[in-house]
């Protein structure tokens, strides 16, 4: 398969290129890989609520599993997805043995090169280039500030729900995923090398049969499959009387609307102190960014700033350790409604084959 998508001369080509690339590579194993592009662009970041979720490792990785002595000790991953990988990797290398049968090209001894990288550390680092980009609007009007924020959400949003949900957060913060290759992202010819292997098309279906899908877009990355019956064994080893869906929230991920509101605070003071917010302001600027930042429409500001701002009065004495929790969770539940639509579209794309404007309507 030789795809030039990234190598050629003119951004026509490229475009083509790559299409080839989208549409055609790997289809033989589609029911096996995942779109992360185009159809579940955000994986693992949402949770069956359709709530922004991230991985929780713990203040120091004590939530986490390093792999075998094949590994660098670095390397770390959630525990479930761990045991799924040494599975995948014992039986691949047992097809190794045989004197016709090699690893793929680029994969070495099968061994994560990139797996979990920390979301607090990439969010943090995020935050402060924001806040770079977003110099030429200081002001001394707050009013102003939240008219730039929000204008600028799409591109830089500054909530971490809306940092999590973005192209700007790598899918190694979810905990999820785990690369075996060094090579550039952008690069086709690369990835139709690797398609081509006669060895690859076992390794996916190693893959799928341990837990994992295939991204489509980069063949050397692995992400947990979370409906597979043998990552869900897996996940039950923690807490086999309840849904996978509650041992996941439990033990391995944390919602991230309930610290955007301490988000939009520290950002705004960020800029000086004449950028103290009253608990009022910090609950309708929150309303306000979290809208632009999924697209909800400005129509509905009103009604879900009066929603969050009546449960603060009525219920946040009852919440001394966290009065906002109230207000978050119900801007965390219209967020979660648009984005439940907006992904239930995308999901029926299919990037294999020609999808038109009116399969999506």
């Amino acid at each position: 398969m030789r795809y030039k998508g990234g190598l050629s001369n003119t951004l026509m080509e490229d475009f083509k290129q790559r299409k080839d690339y989208k549409q055609a590579a790997a289809a033989e194993i589609k029911d096996k890989v995942l779109d992360t592009w185009y159809q579940y662009p955000n994986y693992g970041v949402l949770n069956e609520r359709y709530e922004p979720v991230v991985a929780n490792a713990g203040e120091d990785f004590q939530n986490l599993s390093r792999f075998g002595e094949y590994a660098d000790p670095a390397q770390r991953s959630l525990p479930f997805v761990v045991k799924a990988f040494d599975d995948l990797r014992q039986v691949f290398l047992e097809r190794a043995q045989r004197p016709d049968f090699n690893i793929p090209s680029y994969f070495g001894n099968l061994a994560p090169v990139k797996s979990y990288e920390s979301y607090e550390d990439k969010y943090k680092e995020y935050i402060e280039e924001v806040k770079t980009q977003l110099s030429s609007a200081r002001t001394e009007n707050k009013l102003h500030l939240l008219n730039s924020i929000i204008d600028n959400s799409r591109v830089f949003p500054i909530t971490q729900s809306g940092f999590s949900l973005s192209t700007n957060c790598p899918a190694s913060t979810t905990g999820l995923t785990l690369e075996l290759a060094e090579v550039p992202y952008d690069t086709d010819n690369i990835k139709g090398e690797i398609l081509s292997s006669s060895e690859y098309g076992c390794f996916v279906a190693d893959a799928y049969n341990s837990g994992f899908y295939i991204d489509k877009n980069n063949p050397w990355r692995l992400i947990a499959n979370l409906s597979s019956p043998r990552t869900q064994e897996y996940i039950r080893e923690y807490k086999e009387t309840t849904s996978i869906e509650n041992t996941l929230d439990r033990f391995f991920r944390r919602k991230t609307q309930y610290e955007d509101m301490q988000s939009v605070y520290s950002f705004f003071r960020s800029f000086g102190a004449n950028f103290n917010l009253t608990t009022e302001e910090l609950i309708s600027y929150t309303v306000g960014v979290r809208m632009a930042e999924v697209g909800i429409d400005k129509g509905m500001f009103s009604k879900i700033n009066q929603e969050a701002q009546a449960i603060f009065l009525v219920y946040g004495n009852n919440y001394a350790n966290d009065p906002l929790k109230g207000p978050a969770s119900i801007v965390g539940k219209y967020c979660a409604e648009h984005l439940k639509k907006l992904y239930e579209k995308k999901a029926r794309l299919d990037s294999f084959s020609t999808t038109t404007v009116k399969d999506l309507t």
